[in-house]
């Protein structure tokens, strides 16, 4: 496999690569993001609050207005909602399974994918084309997100689609070849439509950081005229507005006042849920984040300052460090912040494995061997233990599939090392068939296997074996997560004790309580004040993995209802 990648890239091209690559490319990336999303129960707290939001838009045919039950939720924008409630509605209404929800992130993760492929393609030729989408699509931070029901592999999709029109506009000498006369300024204010339609301002943001360093760093602002500013914001607001005034209107101002005075600049003054962290939070994630790419990220840096007078490197480079340094110095924190960056990223690492042979030998690069080589090692022998881990501490044993994902990560940590030594491109796909395999035992196998980590899925595996009516309504009592109300349905009571022996007096036929056992004295104390008996089905233990508590639900029901009996 010494000249695979040289033999792959071989024939007709299409968009500056050739066929059978974008074909490969495809094929590797639906391997890499596919594994999961229909295994992976739906996660707490921000994809149930999305998919549930989502699949309410389904239920009630108001497409203005998100809504967590009867909570106004009002912190992102309705892009995403809209392509989840589409996805859904295709996969069967508002009775999907939690899959359908996730279809357009791994969606937008394809798209950034082969975006980077046809944009690397442009600027060093099909080879680091190649290797970069490659690189973004093994990138861990990438994987998860592309199996979350959420904005930010819609928002990559975008920010990426923004920051390459935005190259051909600022640097039209090394753009070839060249968009139509109105083509990059048209795609560029289309994408920066979609950014703010499916998170407000962070993928302007980007763009607009990218032009203020370039700008500085050249001192050239011969692009103002190329950008097409009049025109462009109008059709950026021609994509978001219309939304954004009918929201406004039925909310009296309430969705802009929520969205930007809580989800954004609240988060910019201080942490927001407890999400903070040091500045250089992102910088040390970083191993972890770009994983496995991370391996050769010292190259990428090297060939980066070497090359800093060059504008292509120029560029990207004010695409990675201003919004970087921003992010960096939010007082809220979290892990995919970065994540609009990593396709430049990818882009610096891809060229220097190209030009790795030049410096191989030096002084520099050896340090870069030995300092990213020991991170991977920790890293990947990290990401290894992580299912056998969770399994261990909730069950007192390793199963199977956990011993499968470990094998797998201990492979990736060899053929990784094997890849980093070797001054062979081609390695990297061998490092791809073992992150294959590390993500189909992990994502796909290990990490659903371990049932006890999942409450609600094994909360609503012991509903669906009582027996007596076709639907249950369903309270829950010292368990408060989005994910019940997503599993048992929208009209879920989250509550306390007193009130879910009240909504139990209510569903006295087909209601269900269930009760954590800190919720139990007060729940029994209410059920006897109200005058009726509840009958205990049985209980299911697992952990809460948000609170970080061990957990024990127990499943009441009404004793003279018609649930009585477990199959």
């Amino acid at each position: 496999m010494e000249n695979a990648l040289d033999q792959l890239l071989r024939g007709p091209r299409w968009h500056g690569v050739p066929q059978r690559a974008w074909w490969a490319l495809v094929l590797i990336s639906l391997c890499l993001l596919l594994p999961g999303q229909c295994t992976v129960p739906v996660m707490d707290r921000d994809e149930a609050r999305y998919a549930q939001a989502s699949k309410q838009m389904l239920e009630t045919g108001d497409f203005v207005d998100i809504r967590f039950q009867d909570e106004v939720r009002y912190v992102k924008p309705v892009g995403t909602y809209w392509l989840q409630a589409l996805s859904a509605a295709a996969a069967g209404g508002s009775d999907a399974d939690i899959w359908a929800y996730r279809v357009p992130s791994w969606l937008g993760a394809l798209a950034a994918i082969l975006l980077v492929a046809w944009f690397g393609a442009r600027l060093y030729g099909p080879r680091t084309g190649f290797v970069a989408a490659l690189l973004l699509a093994l990138c861990l931070g990438v994987a998860v997100e592309a199996r979350t029901a959420k904005t930010d592999a819609l928002l990559l999709a975008s920010t990426t689609m923004a920051q390459l029109a935005l190259f051909y506009i600022l640097l039209p000498r090394s753009a070839e070849p060249k968009f139509a006369f109105w083509g990059a300024p048209a795609v560029f204010w289309a994408a920066i439509g979609l950014g703010v339609i499916i998170k407000g301002p962070i993928g302007p943001m980007v763009s607009a950081a990218t032009i203020a360093a370039f700008s500085l760093w050249t001192r050239d602002l011969s692009w103002f005229k190329r950008l097409r500013i009049f025109p462009g914001v109008l059709l950026a607001f021609a994509i978001a507005v219309p939304w954004l005034a009918a929201i406004t209107v039925k909310t009296n101002g309430g969705f802009l006042q929520e969205s930007m005075g809580h989800a954004f600049a609240g988060k910019i003054a201080q942490s927001d849920d407890s999400h903070g962290g040091p500045f250089g939070y992102h910088t040390l994630l970083l191993p972890v984040t770009f994983w496995p790419g991370a391996l050769f990220l010292g190259f990428g840096g090297l060939y980066a300052w070497r090359n800093r007078k060059d504008e292509i490197v120029q560029f990207l480079l004010c695409w990675i460090l201003p919004t970087w340094l921003i992010f960096e110095l939010t007082v809220t924190k979290l892990p995919h912040y970065t994540l609009p960056v990593f396709p430049a990223i990818a882009l610096l690492v891809a060229r220097s494995l190209d030009l790795r042979g030049e410096f191989a030998g030096e002084g520099t690069a050896r340090v870069f061997y030995w300092v990213f080589g020991l991170l991977f090692v920790l890293v990947t022998g990290v990401l290894a233990l992580v299912a056998g881990g969770a399994d261990y501490y909730l069950n007192q044993s390793v199963g199977e599939l956990s011993i499968v994902s470990a094998i797998a990560g201990l492979a990736v940590l060899l053929v990784g090392l094997w890849a980093l030594f070797s001054r062979e491109a081609s390695r990297v796909l061998w490092l791809t068939a073992g992150v294959v395999f590390f993500y189909l035992a992990t994502f796909h196998l290990a990490i659903p296997s371990v049932d006890r980590f999942w409450m609600t899925q094994v909360a609503s595996e012991a509903l669906e074996r009582i027996e007596g009516c076709a639907e249950l309504h369903v309270a829950t009592a010292g368990y408060r997560e989005p994910s019940s109300v997503f599993a048992f349905g929208t009209s879920t009571l989250l509550g306390t004790g007193s009130s879910a022996a009240t909504f139990l007096g209510s569903h006295a036929d087909c209601g269900v309580a269930l009760v954590a056992d800190g919720s139990a004295d007060e729940f029994g104390g209410a059920v006897s004040t109200a005058g009726f008996a509840a009958q205990a089905l049985g209980s299911v233990e697992g952990y809460n993995y948000v609170k970080g508590d061990p957990l024990r639900l127990t499943i009441y029901v009404h004793a003279d209802g018609k649930l009585s009996a477990v199959r």
